[in-house]
């Protein structure tokens, strides 16, 4: 009897021990791995440049643990660490936060939750399903629920074409905006599908095949051999406005950029270009900034639009450094940030004024081991 309860009390006092072991383990991992400051080097220019620029981005440490992370002004806000609870989405350090929320209600196939929203009140998960029942057959899947209620029917919508491998959407109050679409094989077409949900009532408001730019009404038959691409990263939706933007390329190496307006479900076709590189593309308060780089040379495309669609369209060619290697940018009142990541260890931060090229601001974010492998997503110049 005794043996035994020695047994007991060994094992509680180990347990004891192996819980505080873990516990101040993590804290110390978690304390060395977010609190270890992330601060810009002036290397030329005013700081207060510096100051009304906003980021956001993420971390990633050992073991797939994720933090996120936003600059404004000069502090630097952390969320909590994450362990990614999936390996199956591909990894996104927003997406794995967001599985947090309700790890319950994402308890779905992972095919059925390749996109992952968050909204103020809503949390989606979007993605496919296949159904052999009738012959072969492919269903965006959309699962939700509100933050305080409880999950809803799934809702299937049938995929008339046979595959889609590309999906990007947002959730805008109470609508969920989809973008859907796939690769093109050859000379087939490639297809993208435009899809508005109303999240309160769990119904398809409006759904839209978006064949090409060729049918659209005016632009001639100089359009009519487009080839489209849909890489995931070319699909980028206004935060605040029910429009969306793509790029498509054409077989003749040009390509084009459209918007897709949910709210007059009309298509709108901006600018070509000779030769495709690359294009970035950030939201503006009335509509888009494209920045398309040529090495060395720029065009910055600016769309301002309303309810209705287009109003106006700005190009301008800028004469800038390092342009290709460009991850981020943000432009304002004439004002106009590069983000550069050159190699692993550092961000380079560049701002001029486009009218008359000066360099108002030139800094450095130097990224240090306790920091993780930092990427910054997104930013902006404040008013």
């Amino acid at each position: 009897m005794r043996e035994r309860r020695y047994f007991f009390l060994s094992f509680f006092l180990f347990f004891i021990m192996a819980t505080f072991i873990t516990v101040f383990t993590v804290n110390a991992y978690e304390k060395r791995f977010v609190q270890h400051p992330l601060e810009w080097e002036l290397v030329e220019g005013d700081r207060h440049f510096l100051d009304q620029l906003s980021f956001e981005g993420y971390g990633i440490g050992d073991s797939s643990r994720s933090y996120l992370f936003q600059k404004e002004s000069d502090s630097i806000t952390y969320s909590p660490i994450h362990q990614s609870l999936d390996g199956h989405m591909g990894y996104s350090a927003q997406a794995e936060h967001i599985l947090h929320e309700d790890r319950r209600f994402f308890r779905l196939p992972p095919m059925e939750r390749n996109l992952v929203l968050e909204s103020e009140d809503y949390l989606v998960a979007v993605g496919s399903k296949d159904s052999y029942d009738d012959g072969y057959k492919q269903f965006l899947t959309i699962h939700s629920k509100e933050k305080l209620g409880k999950e809803k029917e799934p809702l299937f919508i049938p995929i008339d074409q046979l595959y889609f491998s590309n999906l990007n959407g947002i959730i805008q109050g109470d609508r969920l905006l989809l973008l859907a679409g796939d690769y093109t094989y050859l000379e087939e077409e490639g297809f993208l599908n435009a899809y508005e949900i109303d999240l309160a009532t769990n119904t398809v408001v409006h759904s839209d095949t978006i064949v090409g730019p060729q049918f659209i009404e005016g632009l001639g038959a100089e359009f009519e051999d487009f080839l489209y691409t849909y890489e995931p990263h070319t699909v980028t939706f206004h935060p605040d406005q029910p429009i969306a933007i793509y790029i498509h390329k054409r077989s003749d190496g040009r390509m084009g950029y459209s918007i897709y307006h949910f709210q007059s479900q009309n298509l709108f076709t901006l600018e070509t270009s000779q030769t495709y590189q690359d294009t970035l593309i950030t939201s503006s308060p009335d509509g888009f900034h494209l920045l398309e780089k040529r090495n060395s040379k720029g065009h910055l495309l600016t769309v301002a639009l309303n309810d209705d669609g287009i109003v106006s369209e700005e190009l301008l060619e800028l004469d800038l450094p390092a342009l290709r290697l460009t991850s981020t940018f943000a432009y304002q009142n004439h004002q106009l940030a590069l983000l550069r990541q050159e190699d692993g260890s550092e961000y380079q931060l560049e701002l001029f004024h486009v009218s008359d090229n000066n360099s108002l601001l030139s800094a450095k974010l130097p990224i240090e081991k306790e920091h993780g492998i930092v990427q910054i997503t997104s930013m902006q110049l404040e008013e």
